[in-house]
């Protein structure tokens, strides 16, 4: 499936995905929370940010000799307290997704993957909780 076209999903498709998994996984997880906080459903990065965080790894694994390259949607979660000074003081403790360049091996399984050494994540997009405006 090395097209764009094997790998996009109609509007219908979408909302069978999402409806999923707010009836399965997002209401477990917002069970364990504290009432009237829920968890973050939705995560987002600028299109151009997402364009050079993209245009940085094919440049730095392509300087590095580096082929089979993916872009890994990693789960995270913010710690309580102070992580970083980039990010919004409202999403602490809320789940978030980062993305990470991995070398993958053809002959191998998904699972062997490993992380390129040398080149950071892309993280502090948008969160989306329920309870925050989408914008």
């Amino acid at each position: 499936m090395k097209t764009l076209e094997n790998h996009l999903l109609n509007a219908a498709a979408q909302e069978t995905l999402s409806e999923t998994y707010q009836k399965k996984n997002h209401l477990f997880i917002n069970f364990h929370r504290e009432e009237g906080l829920p968890e973050s459903f939705q995560y987002g990065f600028d299109l151009t940010v997402l364009q050079q965080y993209l245009d940085y790894v094919r440049s730095e694994t392509e300087a590095m000799g580096i082929e089979n390259v993916k872009i890994k949607i990693c789960m995270g979660q913010y710690p309580t307290d102070n992580f970083d000074d980039r990010l919004n003081p409202e999403y602490h403790g809320y789940q978030t997704v980062f993305l990470r360049a991995d070398q993958f091996f053809p002959d191998e399984q998904a699972g062997d993957d490993i992380p390129v050494n040398g080149i950071d994540a892309l993280n502090f997009g948008v969160l989306y909780p329920p309870h925050l405006k989408s914008s």
